[in-house]
């Protein structure tokens, strides 16, 4: 259940009416998501185009963007969001298989992450390695 309410008639607000607009061209609908946050329409604009921005054709291709998105969706236990973001990846051609796949090493490294920090373990990496964050190759 929303916790904040959830316009369905047409908004007053001229940019609520173009995101909404932008939104259903590229989505197919409006997300409650999106919906939700027209009850300010300055926070909808703000994070509507910073996703615009980010998803944007750029330094990483689609599919990398798309996996990033379900990583941080899943990590976050973004259940609203997980089942959309899996359906977009299924749409994508991605398999079953890649999807638990992807989650057995998100586990993994959850895990593994959370234990080295109730180690207090320090970087420990070989210089060689260390060396790729100092080079300027791309």
């Amino acid at each position: 259940m929303a916790t904040v309410q959830l316009r369905r008639d047409e908004p007053n607000d001229k940019r609520v009416r173009m995101i909404f607009s932008e939104l259903r061209k590229t989505l197919g609908f409006v997300p409650n998501f999106y919906v939700a946050l027209s009850n300010n329409p300055e926070v909808l604009d703000a994070l509507w185009s910073a996703r615009k921005r980010l998803m944007a054709p750029g330094h990483l291709d689609d599919m990398t963007k798309q996996w990033l998105v379900f990583a941080a969706l899943v990590l976050t236990n973004n259940q609203f969001s997980i089942y959309a973001h899996t359906a977009r990846l299924k749409k994508k051609g991605i398999s079953d298989g890649a999807i638990v796949e992807a989650l057995g090493v998100l586990a993994y490294f959850s895990g593994c992450s959370a234990a080295a920090n109730g180690l207090g373990l320090a970087q420990d990496h070989d210089p060689e390695t260390l060396a790729a964050l100092k080079s300027k190759k791309p």
